[in-house]
């Protein structure tokens, strides 16, 4: 096997810029545009990605010239599926979802198909994201990675939206909708307040769906888990059922010159933060529309990182 071009599609209009690039370098013999998609098997419309991300799939693979191949987990899960499964949520630390149905599949596809030493994987990050980079090659070794948008002519997001456009093809709708990304219709277990706030908003049908799930996994574990996380103080107080008056300030004993609050009573220590449900933060905006901490935003980040080894006892279908 020789000349192996791997780009790893997306749905979004960073990684379709990236495939042009190495068809423009490369050709199209070679290239496979490899898409791994978060709905699995699941039948609601909300479960994956925007349904116009499918559509934006078909016309930029035809745009490229390569056609797409789709790829899920094994079991064909949605990320719902998973977090039951594995019995937690996923979150900013551990979004086991991405590892899952995205990492693990395309690791999985690449060992079977690819050469490491006549194939190169190719990703949509671009220079704004070379904090990512490196990474990325240490979790892919030992394929050689790269960033074909990291490279000039250096474009943002809006000229590669116009590239889009002038090419006719529409980009997700996601981007006019005012989203960070196109990926997961706009939902994230990293999201932060104002992402979700916005999704709320903009797709309300699709914030009742996620909210109503994480609302049953709570329930059906009895545990206080949430996506995301309220930092107010009054917030930290009210869910530990405590008032200022049991608590106070003393010197943080690992950071000179700075204080933590504890329980007077316990001598505790509090915490800085408290998991915020997505039904909370709704019935929050909901009755004033401004309370919602606006610079907390969670732009989607996990994939395509693959450093996981995952379980080859079965493969991705």
């Amino acid at each position: 096997m020789s000349g192996r071009h791997v780009v790893m599609m997306s749905s979004g209009a960073g990684s379709w810029a990236a495939a042009k690039r190495v068809v423009e370098r490369h050709g199209t013999e070679g290239v496979t545009l490899l898409f791994a998609d978060v709905k699995g098997d699941a039948e609601s419309e909300h479960a994956g990605e925007d349904q116009d991300n499918y559509r934006f799939l078909e016309e930029a693979a035809a745009n490229v010239g390569v056609p797409y191949v789709r790829i899920t987990e094994a079991k064909a899960r949605d990320i719902w599926r998973v977090f039951e499964d594995e019995n937690m949520l996923g979150n900013n630390r551990a979004p086991i979802c991405s590892m899952r149905l995205k990492q693990e599949p395309a690791r999985l596809w690449v060992e079977a198909n690819c050469d490491p030493a006549a194939t190169t994987i190719y990703l949509g990050l671009d220079w704004d994201e070379a904090h990512r980079h490196e990474p990325n090659r240490r979790g892919w070794a030992p394929w050689p990675v790269e960033y074909p948008m990291a490279a000039e002519p250096w474009l943002d997001r809006e000229q590669v939206l116009d590239w889009l456009r002038a090419e006719g093809i529409e980009p997700p709708r996601l981007y006019d909708m005012g989203y960070q990304h196109a990926n997961c219709g706009g939902f994230c277990v990293q999201m932060g307040q104002a992402d979700a706030v916005h999704l709320l908003r903009t797709n309300p049908e699709r914030y009742a769906y996620h909210e109503q799930r994480e609302q049953q996994f709570r329930q059906d574990r009895d545990v206080d888990a949430a996506f995301m996380a309220d930092r107010r103080h009054a917030a930290v107080l009210e869910r530990l059922g405590l008032t200022a008056a049991d608590v106070a300030r003393r010197p943080k004993p690992d950071a000179p010159g700075k204080t933590e609050w504890y329980v007077v009573a316990t001598g505790e220590r509090l915490p800085g933060r408290v998991p915020l449900t997505m039904r909370d933060l709704r019935l929050r905006v909901e009755a004033e529309p401004s309370l919602f901490d606006k610079g907390d935003r969670g732009p989607c980040a996990c994939f395509p990182f693959a450093s996981a080894r995952p379980d080859r006892s079965a493969g991705p279908r």
